[in-house]
């Protein structure tokens, strides 16, 4: 017997949400689908737009097995928090086999690693979140352009030299909002445009490549 978990707030409950559950029982031969879903406010403190007994039975309706109430002092905390509060419920249960979740990517190995920097706050990910941080950027908002950074970074840094890996670095913590990283010929540019997904805009111009490091 499978049972697979589902950490959500359903604000409201919609065909997306039916989908995830109607694929995940498909994909996994799950037996049932728990749900671990936020009360009668939501995260950043907002109040449910539809009550949670109304939300919860939206849910079951539409495929779900269980519906777990997450209690309000972790559903109205940060992401981390949330998510914490609800794999302990899951974990607490001592029957959930596995957790399902959606995400704008499905390439599990990048998002581990992006979890893993979150987790772990390496130096240069904390100086490139301090530096966004003061220009007056939102915390959310600083922390998605850092993890840009971080990883743009990553990648091109075996392409380039000591002296614009030092130019690079920085400029960073100048505050300059683009770096120019150069390299030895435009198939170099071709490689590593094809290995990386950039939140930012990306400008080709001869053997240069341009990014600009404010989110949009």
């Amino acid at each position: 017997m499978k049972t697979i978990g589902i950490i959500a707030e359903y604000n409201p409950f919609h065909n997306g949400h039916a989908y995830q559950i109607a694929e995940l029982k498909r994909k996994t031969n799950a037996d049932f689908v728990v749900i671990a879903m936020s009360g009668d406010f939501v995260q950043r403190g907002a109040p449910a737009i539809i009550d949670k007994y109304c939300r919860a039975e939206m849910a079951l309706l539409c495929g779900a097995d269980l519906v777990i109430e997450l209690p309000a002092v972790w559903a109205v905390s940060s992401a981390e928090d949330f998510a914490m509060a609800g794999v302990t419920l899951f974990d607490k249960m001592g029957c959930i086999d596995g957790i399902c979740f959606g995400a704008e990517s499905d390439q599990l190995p990048q998002l581990k690693s992006i979890a893993g920097v979150l987790a772990e706050e390496p130096d240069i990910y904390r100086s490139a979140l301090s530096s966004y941080l003061k220009k007056g950027l939102a915390f959310p908002a600083a922390r998605a352009a850092a993890i840009t950074f971080l990883y743009i970074f990553i990648v091109f840094s075996p392409f380039l030299s000591v002296h614009c890996y030092l130019v690079t670095i920085t400029k960073l913590i100048l505050g300059t909002k683009k770096v120019f990283l150069f390299f030895a010929s435009l198939q170099c540019i071709k490689i590593v445009q094809q290995s990386i997904y950039l939140h930012a805009p990306l400008h080709l111009h001869k053997n240069t490549l341009l990014f600009n490091l404010t989110p949009v």
